[in-house]
């Protein structure tokens, strides 16, 4: 399975910039969140590398195959949109044969693609059943099933969760970690709007916004050491931000009290007195100095 690589991607619609010189490498069998604002460049991003959009300018690697010029169907990559559709007439196998409908394979090696997702996803007991006669779940398992078809290197989720009800979303988070389980050797790239999905869900985690990447790297990196103010208002919503100066271990903060932050001090990337906001979100704490950068130092081999 291949390993992604971007290196320096632009992306131009008229005069916006929807990427804007994004830089970054997804190891083989990764399972990469996506996050960031709307409008930022998520879906951009992912239907560049699926070949959907053409780039502007910048490079896009499998392994170390150039792939800009290489069309989309040529890539062995599965865009699973949040909208499912079932031919209603047809039965799930039959269903899945359409995902093959106009590829080259022999009968035999069509109906060897279809038993194989089948016995993946653990379809056997239905695939004789129409879509009306299975429930809503089902049915959106055997919609990715047909994505799944081809065994792809890369499987993409836009947004799968937006507009679905909680008892949809447990149902279909599981789906998906019962896919990557299934899939073990391909790449994952998850947008996702929703935080409490982002950390439980994907070993890496990408924050994007205004087509820049802020911050890239392992998830429970990523959430515990925010790099900026804004990736860490993106991740954590709503903060309590409070005023001071770096000590040795503490915060003193402008109204006199202090507060003690020993646990960070072998990470303190800035020399004491400086001042710094400190972002708290229950019992999280962020230090940020005056140009929003974080004080705690991380090493991020991602980026």
């Amino acid at each position: 399975m291949p390993k992604i690589t971007i290196k320096n991607l632009y992306k131009y619609f008229d005069d916006t910039c929807a990427l804007c010189g994004v830089d970054f490498c997804i190891q083989s069998g990764d399972f990469v969140n996506i996050v960031g604002s709307s409008g930022g460049g998520k879906t951009t991003l992912l239907k560049c590398i699926a070949g959907v959009q053409n780039v502007t300018a910048g490079e896009i690697y499998f392994d170390e195959v150039l792939y800009n010029n290489i069309p989309a169907e040529k890539r062995n990559v599965a865009f699973v949109f949040q909208e499912f559709a079932l031919y209603p007439n047809l039965t799930v196998w039959e269903n899945l044969e359409m995902a093959l409908s106009r590829t080259k394979y022999t009968y035999q090696e069509k109906y060897q693609l279809v038993q194989n997702v089948v016995d993946k996803m653990d379809l056997q007991l239905i695939c004789s059943l129409m879509p009306a006669e299975i429930s809503f779940g089902q049915q959106q398992k055997v919609a990715i099933a047909r994505a799944l078809i081809r065994n792809p290197q890369i499987i993409m989720f836009d947004e799968p969760f937006a507009n679905v009800d909680v008892t949809t979303k447990n149902q279909y988070k599981q789906l998906i970690l019962e896919i990557k389980n299934a899939y073990p050797d391909s790449t994952f790239l998850y947008v996702t709007h929703n935080m409490s999905d982002a950390v439980t869900m994907g070993n890496k985690t990408m924050v994007i916004d205004d087509g820049k990447i802020l911050q890239y790297g392992d998830t429970s990196v990523v959430f515990s050491y925010p790099n900026c103010l804004d990736v860490c208002k993106y991740l954590y919503g709503d903060l309590r931000l409070l005023s001071g100066v770096l000590s040795n271990g503490e915060v003193l903060l402008n109204d006199g009290k202090a507060l003690s932050l020993s646990s960070f001090q072998k990470l303190f990337i800035q020399d004491v007195t400086t001042k710094v906001t400190v972002a708290q979100s229950g019992s999280w704490f962020g230090l940020y100095d005056e140009s929003g950068r974080s004080v705690v130092g991380v090493e991020d081999k991602y980026t």
